[in-house]
């Protein structure tokens, strides 16, 4: 009932959703305290002078251009990080080339350090409490 209330001071209503708000306020005292607040409220804006205080333009454009300087550092944060991803990448494929040449083994089970791993201690493996 209460988003009926609110959707009537918006737009008007349908045929049936104006008659189950009529009978709501006919049988709620709060849903007709909510509708006179409603207005009172809406008559205190729609009666308010809105104006902007000295300087406002300038304000906004120092927030905008605070704005543009945090999307420069961040710019920055990812030139940063793509400078010391790649040489960690880099450093990542020489050591997985390394240990393949140096076992001669290209297995998923050596390059995760699982070949050593015996079958009977498998559980004992997973179900430890690092």
């Amino acid at each position: 009932m209460l988003q009926l209330l609110h959707k009537s001071f918006d737009s008007p209503l349908r045929a049936g959703e104006q008659l189950l708000l009529d009978e709501g306020l006919k049988n709620s005292g709060e849903l007709r305290e909510e509708k006179i607040r409603l207005e009172n409220l809406r008559n205190i804006l729609t009666n308010q002078q809105y104006s902007f205080g000295p300087y406002f333009t300038v304000k906004v454009m120092n927030k905008i251009d605070l704005l543009k300087t945090d999307g420069e550092l961040n710019q920055g944060i990812v030139f940063a990080f793509k400078r010391v991803a790649i040489p960690i990448l880099a450093a990542a494929i020489i050591l997985i080339a390394f240990s393949i040449f140096n076992t001669g083994s290209f297995t998923l089970d050596h390059l995760m350090g699982l070949d050593s791993l015996q079958p009977q201690y498998l559980s004992d493996f997973l179900l430890f409490n690092y």
